[in-house]
């Protein structure tokens, strides 16, 4: 079961509000909830959405795209007969840490868990990437950092700030080299048979409601 609760469509959009990740449904669907838009060109708008506590399958493509609210990083997955698109907001720094930090150490021919909650000290949310029942690491670290930069001080009005533009631009590069994998003719083996009915039902999602442009950031 590729949810914690199934809903029957083929593509189903997801994001992460509040440290869960959810979907929009129409009102009246069976376990979702209410709440109000407060960004974007429909702030104040009521909304429905049902919470799942995970997404899982193969990732079948992927990458970061332009939209006016900001980058976002965008995982694609396949489990038998349905798609799922989970979007998260690339300046959301914790949660793009979360994916693209271990996107080196994933095996894509192999199903990902994706899970999120939020931290019960802070309420910030935390996801979590399991493969194989093991929770994949990071593969840059603090211990580790490889050729990941460090961020630099600079002063700005006698305040002394702290610069994330190496970093930030280090890893824009290196999660575009990989998911770079899902283009052309070089694609996993799994991806090629996925990539014709993915690409078709693209199509027909594309001008759904459920891409949520009007709730990013959050």
């Amino acid at each position: 079961m590729a949810l914690g609760s199934r809903q029957n469509a083929n593509t189903i959009f997801l994001n992460i509000i509040g440290g869960k990740i959810t979907q929009r449904v129409n009102e009246g669907t069976e376990g979702a909830k209410s709440r109000k838009l407060e960004k974007g060109p429909k702030s104040g708008t009521e909304v429905w959405e049902v919470e799942h506590d995970f997404v899982s399958g193969k990732i079948v493509d992927g990458g970061i795209k332009e939209s006016e609210y900001g980058d976002r990083i965008e995982l694609k997955l396949q489990d038998k007969d349905e798609y799922y698109v989970l979007t998260v907001n690339w300046d959301y720094s914790k949660l793009r840490d979360a994916i693209v930090k271990r996107l080196p150490n994933l095996d894509v021919e192999k199903p990902v868990e994706i899970s999120c909650f939020p931290d019960r000290d802070t309420g910030q949310p935390v996801l979590m990437i399991r493969q194989g029942g093991e929770v994949v690491k990071y593969f840059w670290t603090r211990d580790q950092p490889g050729d990941l930069p460090e961020p630099t001080q600079k002063k700005v009005r006698n305040k002394v700030e702290w610069d994330w533009t190496d970093v930030d631009n280090f890893l824009f590069k290196e999660a575009s080299d990989w998911f770079s994998q899902f283009e052309g003719d070089q694609k996993p083996a799994h991806q090629e048979a996925a990539s014709d009915d993915y690409e078709e039902e693209e199509k027909k999602s594309s001008t759904g409601e459920d891409t949520l442009d009007e709730d990013v950031p959050f």
